[in-house]
């Protein structure tokens, strides 16, 4: 990515500088990385997170939508299954009737 892209969509942390790492110690005395930036030292300019909560309330509800079409299609196939099921075992059963009526 050019720096001017970088630039256009990311802003210096605030929290730690751009550094990725914070002044609060860790249990073992050592610097942590910084929640705000998640250790990039850089954060979502508020126009790039206003295209990411966009897109997030167009995709969430499709996820939404393709699970539930998962789980139609599951309960589809089990219900193909059980009638292919159902479907060998009648055929099983007329064939032996039709050999007990052969010569």
């Amino acid at each position: 990515m050019s720096a001017a892209w970088h630039e256009a969509l990311f802003r210096r942390c605030r929290s730690c500088q751009g550094l990725g790492l914070t002044d609060a110690a860790s249990p073992h005395g050592s610097a942590v990385q910084c929640p705000e930036c998640e250790g990039t030292g850089y954060v979502p300019t508020p126009e790039l997170r206003a295209l990411l909560i966009a897109g997030n309330d167009l995709i969430t509800p499709l996820s939404r939508e393709a699970a539930a079409i998962a789980a139609s299609l599951s309960e589809l196939s089990h219900r193909v299954d059980n009638a292919a099921y159902q479907l060998h075992a009648a055929l099983d059963s007329i064939s032996r009737r039709l050999r007990t009526c052969l010569p």
